[in-house]
């Protein structure tokens, strides 16, 4: 409450702690105001001289950061998925990372979401309450009409 409003007055982002953090804190045992009151003055501090700490870095450490977050994300989402996935769902992952590569990532996610649409429509269409089949016999109520209304209406 209060520093969102601290922020909304110097002009500043409201935001709000994550939970996560709130998570690790309680994990790792933190489960006083210590905990708080450091990350608070962290987010100020990065608030403050972020953007000389950016200034002074060699240009290759956030480079290594970014490249190791994109190792990260292949293996998890190329390499742990084998055998653990259908192949269908494996070959959308892997023609969304080609496609992502070659023509970009507007195109990846117009085409990643169509195929993931036709996988969920298949596998719908194995349940097997999809796949029977009802007839008007079997799904109209003779509580609500006669039944000589159901031979009339399934004339229809």
């Amino acid at each position: 409450g209060i520093t969102n409003a601290v922020c909304g007055m110097v002009g500043g982002c409201p935001s709000g702690m994550v939970m996560s953090f709130s998570v690790a804190a309680h994990a790792l045992g933190a489960r006083g105001k210590l905990f708080s009151w450091l990350l608070a003055a962290l987010s100020a501090g990065l608030f403050v001289f972020g953007d000389y700490l950016v200034a002074v870095l060699p240009k290759m450490v956030p480079a290594c950061v970014v490249l190791w977050i994109g190792l990260v994300l292949l293996i998890y989402y190329i390499w742990d998925p084998i055998g653990k996935v259908s192949f269908n769902n494996y070959a959308i992952i892997v023609v969304m990372v080609f496609v992502d590569l070659s023509f970009g990532c507007s195109l990846m996610i117009t085409i990643g979401l169509f195929l993931t649409f036709l996988s969920t429509f298949r596998n719908m269409m194995d349940l097997p309450a999809i796949r029977s089949s009802y007839t008007l016999g079997t799904v109209r109520s003779d509580i609500l009409r006669p039944s000589h209304h159901n031979n009339v209406l399934s004339l229809c």
